[in-house]
């Protein structure tokens, strides 16, 4: 893990020659990587409990190959300092977001915003560690969380053992199909947080292998934020699942895509597998659950 630098030292990512000065970036009112950065460093600042750390923290385009994300590991302090864990931080323009635009302005609303957030907790769901907003021109949010380095079924589906690597890189080889055994058993807790987030009003709009983290073989969805938030979802997925969602649920239609890449080591990129996408690709039972889905709801 190593030691938190010095809480008023600069961190290095805006030292380096690449990047603006900040005495630029505080001013400049054009959004950009220096900025999240910096964002992301003050957030440390005004929280004790998460260090600083100039080594390996910045992870670009960790999440998703259209995020606009910027991804910081920062260290885990306990009240006596010392460090025992790893926290990763999402730092986000979110001005598309009706609840949040009008929320930026107003302080005790980011104590609202924050009990919201913090306050979710299930076994299958990844815990928000703390929450933080500001306005400055830019409508940024920051969101904490464990990170995991086991990474997410993503990663298990493509073999990869460095999860904090780009989105592209490390997901740009033929993926594996997961065993039946563990299909059933992640999906299974999936479904329990779907479960969850149904029972306070909230569809899960944003379910991918990449925002299911395994965290000691339990299966935890992620970024559940951005369901209750109203943050913008994936364009490439919503291109996929917006003709079939006057008909089925939209949860249900990721965990359907959630399945079919799980079984077959590939994403499915069409809004209705063919029958050859199907048969003898996948097992007969996880086909049926994926037909029953997409196929013949859509005909119905």
């Amino acid at each position: 893990m190593g030691t938190g630098n010095s809480r008023n030292a600069v961190p290095s990512a805006l030292r380096a020659e690449r990047c603006f000065p900040v005495a630029s970036v505080v001013a400049d009112t054009e959004y950009s990587m220096s900025h999240a950065v910096l964002y992301a460093y003050k957030f440390t600042q005004r929280h004790p409990l998460f260090q600083w750390n100039d080594v390996e923290n910045v992870a670009h385009g960790m999440g998703s190959s259209s995020s606009s994300k910027l991804h910081v590991l920062v260290d885990i302090a306990d009240m006596s300092g010392e460090v025992g864990g790893r926290a990763l931080l999402s730092v986000m323009q979110v001005s598309s977001s009706l609840l949040l635009s009008t929320t930026f302005s107003s302080q005790p609303s980011t104590y609202k915003l924050k009990a919201l957030l913090v306050s979710l907790r299930h076994t299958c769901i990844l815990p928000i560690l703390d929450v933080d907003k500001h306005h400055g021109g830019h409508n940024i949010l920051i969101v904490a969380q464990p990170f995991i380095p086991t990474g997410s079924i993503k990663d298990l589906i493509y073999c990869n053992p460095a999860p904090t690597k780009e989105y592209s890189t490390k997901y740009n080889r033929p993926g594996r199909r997961v065993p039946r055994t563990l299909i059933s058993r992640y999906g299974r807790h999936v479904l329990e947080a779907l479960s969850a987030l149904r029972s306070i009003g909230v569809v899960c709009d944003n379910l991918a292998t990449s925002t299911v983290m395994l965290d000691q073989d339990i299966a935890r969805v992620s970024n559940v934020y951005g369901s209750i938030l109203g943050l913008d979802r994936d364009v490439h997925m919503q291109e996929l699942t917006l003709p079939l969602e006057a008909t089925v649920p939209l949860d249900l239609l990721l965990f359907g895509h959630f399945l079919y890449e799980m079984a077959t080591g590939r994403e499915l990129s069409a809004v209705v597998p063919a029958e050859s996408d199907l048969v003898g690709a996948i097992p007969l039972d996880v086909a049926d659950v994926r037909t029953t889905l997409c196929v013949d709801t859509h005909c119905s």
